[in-house]
């Protein structure tokens, strides 16, 4: 047993020499990656008698893991080459909108859909980190799990223009409940600018999806006046998104209605700059 004790312990006071503790502050901006379609722009230009003179088709990729974010980590270098971190980031994400227009050649009749929504979300991500050793450009890889607390809204618009003047209703929708498992993998460069500063300027890519439980209606303004939702059906003001349903031809209004359970893209690539805190540490 002594045989194995001995080198152990002797490897624990070589790694022990280059063990540090540090701290990590930065933030960056999210490209999207791995997008789905998530809407449509639409523009039809109809004659007075209702057909169709024209019409033009787009469809919008997104991911709503794109947009700024920050970060603060703490982490241990157990040696030169090994350690360990724990980050937490915010998202503030990018907002996207989709349109679709229905207008009157010469007239003032048209009607204006859109669709805006964007995103926030809470990320915890503990990581493995591979350093290639101590200097003043030292390179090192990351890689580990993401557990992310999304928050995706949406807002539906729907404005009428006629003869009469413009009417319009916008009802705020809010994706909740469920959340989001990732992975992570990085690559990056320290910058030593002292014994115990280094500037890190990072590459990280995230593969993640959530899939809420619940899309609900959280208020109704119909020109300019909120609406009171308790008119409302509860099968208009909810859906829950289950894994199997029941199809019914005459579904109850005063339950929630039942979809089947649909993915949000959060995937992205982000480049990040940092300034990192060593505690201790004297490059040699």
């Amino acid at each position: 047993m002594k045989k194995f004790i001995v080198p152990f312990l002797l490897f624990l006071s070589i790694g022990s020499v280059h063990a540090q503790f540090f701290f990590r502050a930065g933030g960056g901006y999210a490209l999207p990656v791995a997008t789905e379609a998530r809407g449509e722009n639409n523009i039809e230009i109809q004659d007075l008698n209702g057909g169709t003179i024209s019409a033009t088709s787009e469809r919008v990729k997104a991911s709503y893991g794109a947009g700024i974010n920050v970060n603060l980590a703490a982490g241990y270098m157990f040696s030169k080459h090994i350690g360990a971190e724990l980050n937490f980031s915010y998202l503030l994400g990018k907002e996207y909108e989709f349109t679709t227009v229905q207008r009157e050649q010469g007239g003032p009749d048209e009607i204006q859909l859109t669709s805006t929504s964007k995103s926030n979300a809470v990320y915890i991500t503990p990581s493995m980190i591979i350093s290639t050793g101590e200097g003043t450009k030292v390179p090192y890889g990351k890689f580990g799990v993401v557990l992310g607390i999304p928050n995706v809204e949406q807002d539906l618009n729907i404005a009428i223009t006629n003869t009469d003047g413009t009417t319009d209703a916008t009802a705020h929708y809010k994706y909740q409940k469920g959340m989001s498992l990732g992975f992570m993998g990085a690559l990056g460069m320290n910058w030593a600018i002292s014994n115990n500063v280094d500037i890190v300027t990072e590459v990280s890519f995230i593969s993640m999806a959530y899939y809420p439980k619940e899309f609900v209606l959280e208020s109704l303004v119909a020109n300019g006046e909120r609406q009171d939702l308790s008119d409302i059906d509860e099968y208009d003001k909810k859906t829950v998104y289950k894994k199997k349903i029941n199809v019914e031809e005459n579904p109850d209004p005063g339950k929630p209605r039942e979809a089947i359970q649909e993915s949000l893209p959060f995937s992205s690539v982000s480049l990040q700059v940092s300034v990192v805190y060593f505690l201790g540490r004297k490059i040699e």
